[in-house]
């Protein structure tokens, strides 16, 4: 197609009414001031049903009477007409109204045309209607940001601030006109936008908003906490360009919440600590609502468990109905006051004071009651009126022992006190018998109410036999339920069910009796009973032993012959202990002298030698000789030593300096020291294994003493190739200043074992003892007898103890303990 057929196509009355009938925007046709053709999109602005219903209309017929400046909408339609008809243009807005009568601005532009056949004004209509509430709203909008008490800030991606309102400038302590420009990070110390502004600012890229707390800072430095709402502001192609951001001071807030935690804090404190039980009861069901731990736990329940739980749940007295019935008088009430029972989980049976109280919490009306427990409390009472009744029968008692010189009645009388006892649940049957010291047996002495069969089959009773034979051998109370008690021996046909106490009937420790009461079938043993009738049978010995004081008196001068005899026999043993101490201390002469001789003789001799071979012997035998007098001369000081040490001892005149120090330590140089002894009799010496603490209050160098002395004797008495065994470990040793002193006190304990010869068992205290020798050890050792006595006295002069035993395998045990820390102001007890 030629441009010129597609100009004519254009200019074709075809192409300009398709473009007219298609066209989105509202086009109308006035001819005059009537419209004479409109396009569907007209039609569809004015809700009209068909075209028809617009053509030949008035533009005031389509407006309401009058424009908003108050103009009617004729006379203004008609000016508006004719100055588009002069100027051939008018563009103005205008109020239109539709077929259903609803009225909206419109923007009206109208265009002359010139058709030839006289003037046409092409009319178009743009509907303000979304517009103009776009502006109302953006004016709302604009009035509420700046209004409004929460702070209002918006700014680019950049974080430079663009705009804020009053309340969030005056929040941070600054005017509007200075905030514009600058940075958010303004608003926010470091510490706050690494720990809460970045997060915040991450969920924003993340997610599109964010809603939380967040700390700010005031222009003067003071931070505060804000509840801040962020989000982005888009353009009109949904592209985020900025953020906005509502943020509210909850300083004040948080102070309240703060007040409010801590006095809901405390409130509940002293709801859960209250020395009651406190619960708040739902009136219409008996149910737990709330309650404190007294509550759950006194009943022997778990809060969980209790939570489950209702008022008949755990009501011994009253029936479910009543519990309902009781509740409905407490809500008509308010209040109330009573005793009832509880039951705990595990079946246990509380008394209890329960005080309730109507409350009211957000209109509703509860039941808060607390509970005392009086268990003890009724128990206090019960035991105080069985006490009462108790002291009375037991004044009367006693009335009577004092004034009866006639034992058969007195027994009578007793019985009698003893069945009228209304607290106790006794069957007025009981008899007593008393001890045959001739026949060891009992003999019925007195009885109420017995068969003739019970008192004909136990008029005498075998110790050990049946109830009361068991009662008189082990002489402790006895308490039995019913006659099926397989200790209940003695049966006869048609025996009636019955329990027993029985007592025994001591006087100085000696049995006099056993006192036989019968009781109701199945009673529980009730330690009131049984100490109300030990009292009772107290008095009844104390007039018993009056009764048999002369048989005492015989007594006694029998047990003082046989403690004179015992005395002689004593004396006796004394008499040979005392001639085996002369004889231990003759073997100690004899071995001292031969001891202090052997060496003494020694350096005689090789002084003598040395003196007459002094020219003619070499260097070397004149060298061998002297180390001999050396050596000897080191044996006879080390006797003189031991001599002098158990004198100083014995004296306490021996002076001890303990110090902090570790034991392990002394050992390791004991063993040092006898390396070479322990390497001559081939001995293998095991050390200390334990990595218990070492360090002891001790004299380092008297436990050296006493190491040496025991290592010494573990290498003499071990044959060749045998070990020796050292362990240190922790022990507990009596300190105090009285030997009745009973503390305790972190100790040491030092054990070496050997594979030697051991000791005989009856001498492992007395080879501790001076001048003594062990009998397997006296006739190849040689030795004064002095080494373990220095020994003992050194370890006693510390506060501790040694003593001897034997392995299971062979070999001795020696061990001695020593404290481990200072205790000032005491001393050792023996």
């Amino acid at each position: 197609m030629t441009a010129s057929c597609r100009k004519r196509a254009f200019d074709s009355e075809a192409f300009h009414h398709t473009a007219f009938e298609v066209s989105h925007d509202a086009i109308l046709l006035i001819e005059g001031e009537r419209f004479i053709d409109c396009n569907p999109a007209a039609v569809k602005m004015l809700r009209a049903v068909e075209k028809s219903a617009v053509l030949d209309m008035h533009p005031s017929d389509l407006s309401p009477q009058c424009q908003p400046d108050g103009t009617l909408s004729r006379r203004k339609a008609a000016a508006m007409i004719e100055q588009a008809l002069d100027t051939g243009f008018n563009r103005f807005e205008w109020w239109h109204r539709r077929m259903d009568g609803e009225v909206f601005p419109c923007e009206v532009t109208l265009t002359a045309i010139d058709t030839g056949g006289g003037p046409l004004l092409h009319v178009t209509w743009r509907d303000l209607s979304r517009e103009k509430a776009n502006r109302e709203q953006l004016k709302f909008l604009e009035a509420a940001v700046r209004h409004s008490p929460n702070g209002i800030a918006t700014s680019g991606l950049d974080g430079i601030i663009r705009t804020t309102n009053e309340a969030w400038a005056r929040m941070h302590g600054y005017n509007v006109e200075e905030l514009c420009g600058r940075h958010a990070n303004l608003f926010y110390t470091r510490e706050q936008r690494e720990r809460e502004v970045e997060p915040m600012r991450q969920q924003v890229r993340a997610t599109g908003s964010f809603s939380g707390e967040v700390g700010h800072v005031r222009r003067n430095g003071e931070t505060f906490p804000t509840w801040m709402t962020v989000g982005p502001v888009l353009d009109d192609d949904g592209r985020a360009v900025g953020l906005i951001a509502s943020a509210l001071d909850i300083s004040e807030a948080k102070e309240q919440e703060r007040r409010l935690q801590e006095s809901e804090r405390r409130y509940r404190m002293l709801f859960e600590q209250a020395p009651n039980a406190i619960t708040i009861v739902d009136l219409e069901d008996g149910s737990f609502l709330q309650f404190n731990r007294q509550a759950h736990e006194n009943l022997g329940y778990s809060r969980e468990e209790f939570q489950q739980l209702k008022i008949p749940d755990i009501e011994v007295v009253e029936s479910e109905d009543e519990v309902r019935e009781h509740l409905a008088r407490i809500e008509q009430q308010g209040h109330d006051l009573f005793e009832t029972r509880h039951r705990r989980k595990d079946g246990e049976i509380l008394d209890v004071e329960v005080i309730c109280q109507v409350i009211e919490i957000d209109g509703r009306r509860y039941n808060q009651s607390i509970w005392r427990d009086i268990t003890e409390q009724k128990r206090a009472e019960e035991t105080l009126r069985r006490e009462i009744l108790r002291r009375s029968n037991l004044a009367r008692l006693l009335e009577a022992s004092l004034d009866s010189s006639d034992q058969s009645a007195l027994l009578v009388l007793f019985l009698d006190l003893m069945l009228d006892q209304p607290t106790m649940k006794v069957g007025h049957r009981g008899a007593v018998f008393l001890m045959d010291q001739e026949s060891g047996e009992l003999r019925m002495a007195a009885s109420r109410n017995l068969e003739p069969c019970v008192t004909t089959n136990c008029a005498r009773v075998p110790l050990g036999r049946c109830l009361c034979g068991r009662v008189a051998r082990d002489r402790v109370p006895l308490h039995s339920m019913d006659v099926d008690d397989p200790r209940h021996e003695i049966r006869f046909p048609g025996i009636e069910p019955h329990g027993h106490y029985i007592l025994p009937i001591m006087g100085n420790d000696q049995l006099l009796g056993v006192v036989n009461l019968y009781l109701e079938p199945h009673v529980q043993y009730d330690q009131m009973d049984v100490d109300y009738l030990r009292a009772a049978t107290d008095i009844l010995a104390g007039t018993l032993h009056r009764f048999h004081a002369e048989e005492e008196l015989q007594r006694y001068t029998e047990q003082l012959e046989e403690a004179v005899e015992e005395r002689t026999r004593k004396l006796a043993d004394a008499a040979i202990h005392a001639e085996q101490a002369n004889q231990a201390k003759s073997r100690f002469l004899a071995n001292m002298s031969h001891e202090l001789r052997t060496p003494m003789h020694a350096i005689l001799s090789f002084s003598r030698l040395g003196s007459r071979r002094l020219k003619q012997a070499s260097r070397e035998k004149l060298g061998s000789y002297f180390s001999n007098i050396g050596e000897s001369g080191d044996r006879l000081l080390h006797l003189l030593d031991d001599l002098l040490d158990l004198s100083k001892l014995e004296a306490g005149k021996m002076t001890m300096e303990p110090r902090q120090a570790d034991l392990l330590e002394v050992v390791d140089r004991c063993m040092a020291e006898h390396q070479a002894s322990l390497e001559e009799h081939r001995l293998t010496l095991v050390p200390p294994t334990s990595q218990a603490d070492t360090l002891g209050w001790f004299d380092p160098a008297r436990i050296t003493q006493v190491i040496s002395n025991l290592l010494g004797n573990a290498i003499k008495f071990s044959s060749p190739g045998g070990r020796i065994w050292i362990e240190i470990q922790q022990d507990r040793i009596r300190w105090g200043r009285r030997a009745s002193d009973r503390k305790e006190i972190r100790a040491l304990r030092f054990s070496l074992r050997d594979e030697g010869i051991g000791i005989p068992g009856d001498e492992l205290e007395s080879v501790f003892d001076k001048f003594i020798q062990s009998s397997k050890t006296r006739s190849r050792s040689g030795g004064t007898g002095l080494g373990l006595a220095i020994c003992k006295e050194i370890i006693e002069a510390h506060g501790g103890r040694i003593w001897a035993g034997n392995a299971a395998k062979g070999g001795a045990i020696l061990s001695f303990t020593i404290p481990a820390r200072k205790v000032p102001g005491f001393f050792p007890t023996p």
